[in-house]
């Protein structure tokens, strides 16, 4: 918009070389998943943060299928019934009742099965529920702490809370340890080429 309004050769051309230098170093960012789901998990952005609509729905797609499998992973197994052995009195030819079902029985296949399935459906289901319940939820004003918000919710999106502890950690930047990069090249130069490792990494950590 601003080199859109520019007037001045030179204004439009810098505005070009900050645009291509942005898209060419920012360009993919979208398409990463960990930067895509933390964006998406912070309140204050949400999807409106996103240049590509697409790619807003893939990574709520993404973040539905984390939530579920952190819903199944919490779920505790259901007992196993415990199943006795039929009355030797009682023939299962010619007893009128429901036989009563081995522990080796060819059906327990089809139940592990349909158990499993039933678990998927279920945690799939509610991990969108709780996605939806997110995302159209009133945005958190820019100058708010995300952080907060989510310690406030994680009652009512308590798997979607675990994911924003996870994916909220990322460093915004690699500056701090690029310079730390740049600290190990002076400290380490021509005159102190003897330092033993031990010593370096002690004077780089008492350096910064």
């Amino acid at each position: 918009q601003k080199k859109g309004n520019a007037t001045q050769e030179s204004t439009v051309q810098l505005g070009s070389h900050l645009q291509e230098g942005l898209h060419s170093r920012c360009g993919g960012y979208e398409s990463f998943r960990a930067l895509a789901l933390a964006t998406l998990l912070d309140p204050r952005l949400k999807n409106m943060a996103f240049g590509n609509a697409a790619k807003a729905q893939e990574a709520e797609k993404h973040m539905t299928l984390e939530c579920a499998s952190l819903m199944r992973s919490n779920t505790n197994p259901e007992p196993e019934m415990s199943t006795s052995d039929p009355s030797p009195s009682t023939s299962p030819l010619t007893s009128t009742s429901k036989p009563v079902e081995t522990q080796d029985s060819l059906w327990e296949l089809f139940d592990t099965r349909i158990h499993q399935t039933q678990m998927l459906h279920n945690a799939t289901a509610d991990a969108t529920v709780e996605v939806k319940k997110y995302i159209n939820d009133a945005y958190l004003p820019r100058t708010h702490d995300p952080l907060t918000y989510w310690k406030e919710r994680a009652v009512i999106c308590p798997h979607l809370y675990v994911l924003a502890k996870k994916y909220l950690c990322i460093p915004a930047t690699s500056v701090p340890c690029e310079r730390i990069f740049s600290k190990a090249g002076e400290i380490i130069c021509k005159k102190r080429s003897r330092l033993s490792t031990s010593t370096a990494e002690k004077l780089i950590f008492l350096n910064k």
